[in-house]
């Protein structure tokens, strides 16, 4: 009981003091820039592995087997910083924090690895994953949504979680929850995983994956189908919804979940976001050429391109470098897309719409 009341305090001082030094990049970021972020995730690394050698060393084995890791990571963060003031962002983290403290039977600290992940150490699971005999639902965080200054804000949650065994260290004991938390990433959009070692081929894989599609982004190697829209009533075809597909090195294509998963992990929606969107204005010109009658072309945009870029600009360059008006293009944003985004998203769609 000692060991945990300390443990318990100890690290929280410390997560305190940590949370304040890793607050300063987004406020100085033009100032700090690259080394401000280096100095924030190296001191969050640094903290956590202190947490965890400090319940690590002089515990007996059987007390080793209580600790666990979890990493969680909360996709919808990063576009609440994108179009949310700083200070509104700050609040839903404290949220976040605070709801996460409940979920923990004994926590021994808490730390931000990312701007959208936290790292978690505690003394047995948190509660979800306790839940013996619980179905998949139940057994994941309860985090559908948060209140900051009395408005309701939708978070998705992905974890992974990493139980301490003999012969590890603390370095392996994080690297494997980051392993299941990578695993969760690309099933359901809230998913909790827990690590086994299948989940390392798996990774591995996966990694490979990245750079494949990385390089064919980068060489044109992509494919776009496009999906016939007809008016019942008269048979008319009105438009055409573009669809990426890619193939891997094995010539079998990558199930259109998995790849756009994976651009998402990779970095590289806005690349791909952008190719999709030239490629469909360069098809259609190529149908009007050959004599079809004016349709739309459907391109569906995901959230981060709406929020991280300058979605106007890119389908006006698109249009005008293929002659077309704007009748041609028609824009897909999902509804949880546009609802992440806020006014910033209203003030987007106006100027596409204008």
């Amino acid at each position: 009981a000692s060991r945990r009341a300390a443990h318990g305090q100890g690290p929280r001082r410390a997560e305190r003091g940590a949370r304040d030094l890793v607050s300063l990049e987004p406020r100085h970021a033009e100032e700090l820039g690259v080394l401000a972020k280096e100095m924030r995730l190296d001191l969050a690394h640094r903290f956590l592995h202190d947490i965890l050698r400090e319940a690590l060393d002089g515990a007996s084995p059987e007390e080793r087997r209580q600790l666990w890791v979890t990493v969680h990571s909360f996709p919808s963060l990063s576009l609440l910083e994108a179009s949310f003031p700083e200070e509104v962002v700050e609040d839903a983290v404290r949220e976040i924090e605070a709801h996460l403290l409940r979920e923990y039977p004994e926590l021994l600290g808490m730390t931000r690895l990312q701007r959208d992940e936290i790292a978690c150490a505690s003394l047995g699971p948190p509660r979800p994953l306790s839940m013996r005999g619980a179905s998949a639902r139940r057994r994941r965080f309860a985090l559908e949504r948060i209140t900051v200054r009395g408005e309701p804000l939708f978070l998705s949650v992905r974890s992974g979680s990493s139980a301490y065994e003999d012969g590890i260290d603390a370095t392996e004991l994080l690297r494997r929850a980051r392993v299941a938390h990578v695993t969760a990433g690309g099933r359901d959009e809230d998913d909790t995983q827990i690590y086994d070692l299948a989940m390392d081929r798996a990774v591995e894989a996966e990694a490979r994956l990245l750079g494949r599609l990385v390089r064919a982004i980068d060489r044109n190697e992509l494919d776009l189908i496009y999906q016939p829209q007809v008016q019942l009533a008269s048979g008319r075809l009105v438009g055409a919804e573009a669809l990426v597909r890619w193939s891997g090195d094995d010539g079998n294509p990558v199930p259109p979940g998995r790849l756009i998963a994976a651009a998402e992990r990779a970095g590289s929606v806005v690349p791909l976001g952008g190719w999709v969107l030239r490629e469909a204005c360069r098809q259609a010109a190529q149908w009007r050429a050959d004599g079809l009658p004016p349709f739309h072309v459907a391109v569906n945009v995901s959230p981060i391109q709406l929020h991280r870029t300058d979605l106007v600009r890119s389908v006006t360059e698109a249009l005008e470098a293929h002659d077309l008006t704007p009748d041609w293009l028609e824009l897909e944003i999902t509804e949880s897309g546009a609802m992440a985004g806020g006014d910033e998203a209203v003030r987007t769609a106006h100027a596409l719409r204008d």
